[in-house]
């Protein structure tokens, strides 16, 4: 079968980075190999210039060759897969450089070696190697979802989709496959293609749970709720079977308890094979000055990480702690990016594409504490903490579950969302602090100017409920709710998130089958965060979801003045509403069931004067009490790290921590 040729932008791309591969190759200082300058003459000749890469009009090189060189090349590849067993990565690395030494034009080194630097985060170098598998190997579907896989990473969602069509060319019956090229489809905002990838795939095998799992999962973030129940009940028992190897973010959004959570974790850990990753050497304690606190997240960015975490790191005190970042997600050049990377004392750039392995920097940097903020989040990096590269490792922020891993130490909680009674069902030993977990920024900006209803395409009068979560978050449970407020306040309007048409068209016709008009759900596009949280001026009430509550958008709301009524849900993720409302001192916004959660939103639509004291309470204690004392949070998160490390140096293992709340 025919090379489908490679698109221009992967050429220039691509190629760049098989030529930075030798270079590195060059410069690497994992052990002396006697065939090094063969390896590196024969990689480069293997990079030909842009214009020359083969394609359906040139022939492959030959895959298989005979004589000494193919006994030796076996030989290397071998050793490589004895040494990775062994956890011995770099060692690997050389073996694979050994045999690549011998015969060039072995596709299946290439995928090996590929696979060793995708492990160790180094994934420009991990999608050159695939490139080159590819290149010898083009009708091996198997290559092409490697080389997709590691084209996601680098966000090079366009070529990865054309890498991944070429493997379902080539396995048409690829359950794999299609479940693969319909994330990337999703991710690229191609709903329909995506789904229809996914029910191809199923269609071929429904037993294959994966595939249904993230088909399920893409479904609810589209609002697409046919079969909602029974996909639902079905996604769960697989989850608590142990059927489904992976856990899906989206098992936060589901109806699960903290005791599937930390079974699904555990799944995840299992077949990842995270427990086996090699692990490196621990250091004395020895005394310390300061602690060398590491914060490491793909979200320093426009994100709502960023967004909360950045005045943290610049309150932090400079006599106790070296505070240090390791991005691993792109820099888009935005305001945030910038003001985060000044308040770090050293600021590392460790995104997929650079040569650079988070887990060696940070190792090499002796770091004292790992603050994890992503979990198991998009872009995450779990194989760096698997690794340990520092003695504490914690979970923070980005995940509120458990991430079932023995490496990581500590998950930083509060007594609301961890109840001390459900502290068994996490694999972290608990952090309580004494106010609310999240942190905030008193630093951001709202803009001056409230825009026009009429801009925001809102009626000019009547009640606006409003909700900026994600669609995933909404169910057919709480939008039956929504559309019965709807109903019984005449003149009232709904206030949605507009992530894509498909969620607005779904949700739309959601509401005509419940009897209301869809005109009364109002979309809201994407703003700059000063102009979306001056916008919140022209709500009423912000209604929260159900399993998983609000989290920063609740936060953005009460920061902007806007009332917000939660329901407490029964997991970390269902209780951070009430949570934040109880920082702030609004108790009267927490409901604990659904009936009530709906009469006391009816209540207070149809009562304006009581939300009018409300909004008038809320704007007296935004600044008085603790949710947005971004000083009084420094301080108290910092006991923990202290206590953290006490513990450590004492040589005991990690115990649960309750902090003291410290005053501003």
């Amino acid at each position: 079968m025919a090379r489908t040729a490679l698109l221009p932008d992967r050429v220039g791309a691509l190629v760049g980075a098989v030529a930075r591969f030798a270079l590195i190759a060059e410069s690497c200082s994992v052990g002396n190999c006697p065939m090094r300058n063969s390896v590196l003459k024969k990689i480069k000749a293997l990079v030909a210039p842009a214009g020359s890469i083969p394609n359906e009009n040139r022939a492959s090189a030959p895959v298989d060759g005979g004589g000494e060189a193919a006994v030796i090349a076996a030989g290397h590849l071998a050793a490589a897969k004895r040494l990775h067993a062994k956890g011995r990565i770099e060692d690997a690395i050389l073996s694979c450089e050994q045999a690549l030494g011998a015969m060039p034009n072995r596709a299946d080194v290439f995928r090996v070696l590929g696979a060793l630097y995708w492990e160790i985060g180094l994934h420009l170098e991990a999608a050159a190697c695939f490139l080159q598998a590819t290149k010898f190997e083009p009708e091996n579907g198997d290559g092409h979802d490697q080389l997709a896989q590691s084209l996601i990473k680098l966000g090079k969602l366009d070529d990865a989709i054309v890498s991944l069509k070429k493997a379902v060319e080539l396995k048409p019956d690829s359950v794999w496959s299609l479940a693969l090229l319909g994330n990337a489809l999703m991710e690229q905002g191609k709903a329909a293609e995506a789904m229809v990838a996914w029910r191809q795939a199923i269609d071929i095998n429904p037993l294959v749970s994966d595939a249904f799992a993230q088909f399920v999962e893409w479904k609810r973030k589209v609002c697409d709720w046919k079969d909602f129940d029974a996909e639902h009940d079905a996604l769960l028992k697989q989850i608590r079977n142990g059927s489904i190897h992976f856990i899906a973010y989206d098992l936060l959004n589901m109806a699960s308890t903290p005791r599937d959570q930390l079974f699904g974790a555990r799944n995840r850990v299992r077949e990842m094979a995270l427990e086996n990753a090699p692990r490196f050497p621990e250091r004395p304690v020895g005394v310390r000055k300061k602690l060398r606190i590491g914060y490491m997240s793909s979200d320093f960015c426009i994100h709502a990480i960023a967004y909360l975490t950045a005045e943290l790191f610049e309150l932090h005190d400079r006599s106790r702690f070296h505070v240090h970042g390791y991005s691993i997600g792109a820099n888009d050049g935005s305001k945030i990016r910038m003001r985060i990377a000044k308040a770090f004392d050293r600021f590392a750039e460790c995104e997929p594409g650079r040569q650079v392995d988070p887990a060696r920097m940070i190792y090499d940097d002796k770091v004292d504490i790992l603050v994890d903020l992503n979990g198991y989040t998009s872009n995450s990096d779990i194989r760096t903490l698997a690794r340990r590269p520092a003695p504490i490792q914690v979970n923070y922020l980005g995940y509120p579950a458990t991430m079932g891993m023995s490496t990581i130490d500590y998950i930083v909680a509060d007594p609301i969302v961890v109840p001390r009674e459900e502290q068994k069902f996490y694999a972290e030993k608990v952090v309580y602090l004494p106010d609310c977990y999240q942190v905030n920024d008193s630093k951001r900006p709202i803009a001056p100017q409230t825009p026009l209803r009429s801009e925001c395409g809102l009626p000019e009068e009547g009640f606006v409920f409003c909700c900026f979560n994600r669609p995933e978050k909404i169910t057919p449970a709480i939008f039956e709710i929504w559309m019965r407020l709807l109903a019984a306040v005449p003149g009232s309007s709904l206030w949605l998130f507009e992530r894509n048409a498909m969620v607005a068209e779904n949700l739309r016709r959601e509401a005509q089958a419940r009897g209301v008009d869809p005109s009364r759900i109002v979309f809201a596009p994407r703003l700059p965060l000063a102009k979306h949280l001056a916008r919140h001026r022209l709500a009423d009430l912000f209604l929260d979801t159900l399993p998983y509550n609000a989290h920063t958008t609740m936060s953005d709301a009460l920061w902007a003045g806007l009332p917000a009524l939660t329901c407490t849900g029964s997991t970390f993720a269902g209780r951070v509403g009430t949570s934040l409302l109880r920082a702030i001192g609004l108790p009267e916004l927490i409901t604990t069931s659904l009936p009530e959660y709906e009469a006391r939103a009816l209540a207070l639509a149809k009562s304006p004067t009581e939300l009018a004291t409300l909004r008038q309470k809320l704007a007296e204690n935004r600044m008085t009490t603790p949710l947005f004392d971004s000083r009084r949070f420094t301080r108290n998160i910092e006991n923990a790290y202290e206590q953290m490390w006490e513990l450590h140096r004492m040589g005991k293992k990690p115990q649960p921590i309750v902090v003291t709340p410290e005053r501003s």
